[in-house]
C-alpha cells in the first residue's frame, strides 16, 4: 500500500434511519474496532437477511441465471448489493467487508440471537461469495446494539 492510501472498510448495514442519525459514531467505532481509517458504508433493508438465508450461496451470481422463472426479488437484490460490493472491491481495494445486524430491524425481523446468528452466517456466505472477485481481505460480522448512551454500539461477532 502506498502512504497515500488509507486503510479502508466497507461496512454493509441497515438502512434503519436510527442508524443513519448516529452515522458518525458508529463509524467512529468501526473504524476502531476493524482497525481501519476509512469507512465505506453500503445502506440496504435488513441486508443480513440477503445473506444469511441457507440458500444464498447457491443463488443466482451472474446476469444470465437471474433470468430463471425461479429468481425471487431477493435473488435480484442480493445480485445488485454483490455486484456494488464488486465494484469497491475494484475501485478501493478495502482491508475489510463487515456485514451488520442490528437490534429490533424490521426488514429482517428477530431477537437478538437471531440477528448475530444471521450475521455470522452473512459474514460466511459472503466469504464463499466475495472468492470470485479475488478479495482476500478480512469479511467480519458484527451488530450494533441500542444503549441509552452512546446511541448505539457495535459488538464484533468474530
Amino acid at each position: 500500500m502506498e502512504a497515500s492510501e488509507k486503510t479502508t472498510a466497507v461496512v454493509i448495514s441497515c438502512s434503519d434511519p436510527r442508524l443513519a442519525d448516529a452515522a458518525d459514531a458508529i463509524n467512529a467505532q468501526f473504524k476502531k474496532e476493524l482497525g481501519v481509517e476509512r469507512i465505506i458504508p453500503l445502506h440496504r433493508p435488513g441486508v443480513v437477511g440477503l445473506f444469511s438465508d441457507s440458500s444464498a450461496v447457491h443463488r443466482p451470481s451472474s446476469l444470465d441465471s437471474l433470468a430463471s422463472a425461479n429468481t425471487t426479488m431477493e435473488d435480484v437484490r442480493r445480485f445488485a448489493l454483490e455486484e456494488e460490493i464488486a465494484m469497491h472491491l475494484l475501485f478501493h481495494r478495502p482491508d475489510v467487508l463487515a456485514i451488520v445486524a442490528h437490534h429490533d430491524c424490521l426488514g429482517h425481523p428477530g431477537n437478538d440471537e437471531h440477528q448475530e446468528r444471521s450475521a455470522i452466517i452473512a459474514a460466511s456466505v459472503l466469504r464463499r461469495r466475495m472468492g470470485r472477485y479475488c478479495f482476500s481481505g478480512r469479511i467480519r460480522s458484527a451488530t450494533l446494539e441500542e444503549c441509552p448512551n452512546p446511541g448505539w454500539r457495535v459488538k464484533m461477532l468474530d
